[in-house]
């Protein structure tokens, strides 16, 4: 893999150190760098504010003063972030490691242990922990824009509500509609036939549409129109003005205008208007023509009956009760009610039973407060299906101030709810992988550690006593002991190097088993051939219960692994002095083979995990007691037998009991192939 050149800033008054970091660097196979160096604090500040670093690699000791304080001047200086720290020290002490951590380092090193692969693997760390951390901010960022974007689409919908309401205050009047931007009007073919416009013609220019305004009343529309189109005025207004027709008859018209503005930039600006017109010429004539203004409201009901069926919103009016009086052809096809069939039963029947108390506490709250009505609730389609709706009512009320009448709609917002439901899910997937992605990390880091410890501590052993074999100048006694050292440390590297073999196989599935008939006393007391050296230099007494047991069908050499890893385990974790007892014993169609010591214990809450690979239960000190790999290879290796493998203990101090049962030999299990 061949990644783009990294910038790393190296910080640090050591020339010698500093050419060994380089040489360090420069030889990674998959990264690329270009180097940038300062020997000070005040060096390395200018260089991060002049330069874009993409890594920071600096020494404790500085100058003009330590790691510490040139992780805090850069995190002052930075207002965007700074790049991921890496620092070295002279020592391992842990305090300061927390404290670097503490003040945003990526990590640390010791520079008395570093190597090129080290030094290599914890920069490619820093940088990819800062760009998993630049990808999430960014997720964060596109949440904003898409929260943002919900923001819009609900802005739309309330105003679409607004129309609505507009038009069923309305309905079937005249209507016109003002477009600023083209400086057009969109008429009803009614409105068109009231201003004197061609029914042919119904989008017409500002001018066209006002032609027809009477002489003596243009002045005062004027004024009126230009008082309620500026941003300080009321923006609407309602007059009465006439109009000569296309046969040169005058007419009144009652008019209402509201002008909407568009306040998206610095100055509001009118962007649409809606205008409702209402023949009144011949209420003005006279008295007893009031006849025909009534079949001009009646009319005005069917073309609202008209309007609401075009409209996408469920449409209902209700008496101040709450009793159903009318619905529009929408409503009846979507819930399959008829309009009698709802003012029977009520709404409640088609609301989804968890959403009726919501949907009536806010109905209760509407009618005593005399309020507007709004909610949101999932009403039951035709066909069963659930679809949440925003429910809104507008009361209408008398001269009194009581309420006569509710005009509502039903507006689905079903999509709307699943994209919110979908966010949230994308953000607790989102979350949990960035934690299981730190988590891998951090194991990763650990694990690294850890089998560097292991590598490292009789590879030094085997060096120091192979130099000094070198000399030739050793007595018989020291050469003795100069090769048992060498040899028990290659025996320790060897059994390392199986127990990762051991786990790879496990993890592919590669791990293969020979079957026998296996007398598992044989097993045992092979096993603790292997584990007496480590008794005796303790020294550990080992106590030894047999029954006769049965044969089982297993592995001679993976059933002793099995042992020797129990045993080597609780000799470990058993101070001098202490005891270790193995007994073997048949129930029922198993065989039971138990090890207890009287070692440190198990903490209750490393229990759980205590078979984990690379997971080490009884140290619970931190102390680097191995890999963590023994339990683990004991779990899988028994399961492959078919058994199974618990361990107790009563807590820290308290020893430990690992129990295995094995199913015990059968002809047909010996033909078994196990994998």
């Amino acid at each position: 893999m061949t990644c783009s050149t990294q910038t790393l800033l190296l910080i640090g008054d050591c020339l010698p150190d500093r050419e060994r970091y380089r040489q360090y660097l420069m030889s990674d196979s998959e990264y690329a760098y270009r180097l940038l160096e300062a020997e000070s604090i005040i060096e390395a500040l200018e260089v991060c504010r002049t330069q874009a670093i993409d890594v920071i690699l600096l020494e404790y000791v500085l100058p003009d003063g330590n790691g510490l304080e040139m992780i805090q001047a850069l995190h002052a200086q930075s207002k965007d972030g700074s790049p991921p720290m890496v620092m070295i020290t002279d020592g391992g002490d842990e305090r300061l490691a927390v404290q670097a951590m503490k003040r945003g380092a990526e990590d640390y090193l010791v520079k008395h242990y570093l190597t090129p692969e080290l030094l290599q693997l914890t920069i490619r760390s820093a940088i990819e922990s800062a760009r998993l951390r630049l990808q999430l901010q960014q997720a964060e960022s596109e949440q904003l824009r898409y929260e943002n974007d919900l923001k819009y689409h609900q802005h739309q919908l309330q105003e679409s509500e607004q129309q609505l309401q507009l038009g069923i205050k309305v309905a079937g009047v005249a209507l016109a509609r003002f477009d600023y931007v083209s400086n057009t009007v969109t008429l009803s073919p009614e409105a068109a036939v009231l201003y004197g416009i061609e029914i042919t013609d119904l989008t017409v220019t500002r001018d066209r549409f006002h032609a027809n305004v009477h002489p003596d009343d243009r002045d005062e529309l004027a004024r009126l129109i230009a008082q309620a189109m500026h941003p300080a005025g009321a923006g609407w207004f309602a007059h009465e003005y006439r109009i000569r027709g296309r046969d040169g008859a005058v007419r009144w018209l009652s008019v209402r205008k509201q002008i909407f503005f568009d306040r998206s930039g610095q100055t509001p600006r009118p962007d649409y208007a809606i205008l409702a017109a209402i023949d009144v010429t011949q209420a003005k004539q006279h008295q007893a023509e009031r006849q025909q203004v009534e079949e001009t409201l009646r009319q005005s009901e069917e073309r609202y009956r008209y309007l609401s069926g075009l409209i996408p919103q469920l449409v209902w009016i209700a008496t101040a009760e709450g009793v159903m009086l009318d619905v529009n052809q929408r409503w009846t096809e979507f819930t399959g009610l008829t309009l009698q069939q709802a003012q029977t039963d009520g709404w409640q029947q088609i609301v989804h039973p968890e959403d009726v108390p919501i949907l009536t506490q806010a109905w209760q709250q509407a009618q005593q407060e005399g309020n507007s009505y709004q909610a949101e609730g999932r009403i039951q389609r035709v066909d069963g299906i659930y679809r949440w709706h925003l429910h809104q009512a507008t009361p209408l009320k008398n001269a009194q101030g009581q309420i006569i009448k509710w005009f509502g709609t039903a507006t689905d917002i079903h999509d709307l709810k699943q994209i919110e439901a979908d966010r949230t899910r994308l953000l607790t997937e989102a979350q949990a992988a960035r934690e299981e992605a730190e988590a891998a990390n951090r194991s990763k880091d650990e694990f690294v550690a850890v089998v560097a410890h292991e590598l490292r501590s009789p590879l030094n052993s085997i060096a120091g006593w192979a130099k000094l074999l070198q000399t030739r100048k050793l007595d018989e006694a020291t050469m003795a002991k100069a090769l048992d050292t060498i040899w028990r440390n290659t025996q320790a590297q060897v059994q390392l190097v199986e127990d990762l073999l051991d786990i790879s196989r496990m993890v592919r599935g590669t791990l293969h088993l020979q079957i026998a008939a296996v007398n598992l006393i044989e097993v045992i007391e092979s096993a603790l051939d292997v584990v007496r050296p480590m008794t005796e230099a303790k020294p550990i007494q080992i106590e030894m219960h047999f029954a006769a047991v049965p044969h089982i069908a297993g592995d001679f050499h993976r059933l002793q692994q099995i042992v020797v890893n129990l045993m080597t385990n609780a000799i470990k974790f058993t101070p001098a002095g202490g005891r270790v007892e193995i007994s073997l014993s048949a129930i029922e169609s198993e065989v039971m083979l138990q090890v207890q010591d009287t070692g440190k214990g198990i903490a209750p809450e490393i229990l759980p995990q205590i078979f984990e690979r690379f997971k080490q239960g009884q140290q619970n000190m931190g102390s680097k007691d191995g890999l963590g790999l023994g339990l683990a290879i004991v779990k899988n290796l028994v399961e492959l037998h078919h058994g199974t493998v618990t361990i107790e203990s009563p807590g820290i101090g308290q020893g430990a009991t690992v129990t295995v049962r094995l199913p015990r030999y059968s002809p047909r299990a010996a033909l078994l192939d196990h994998r």
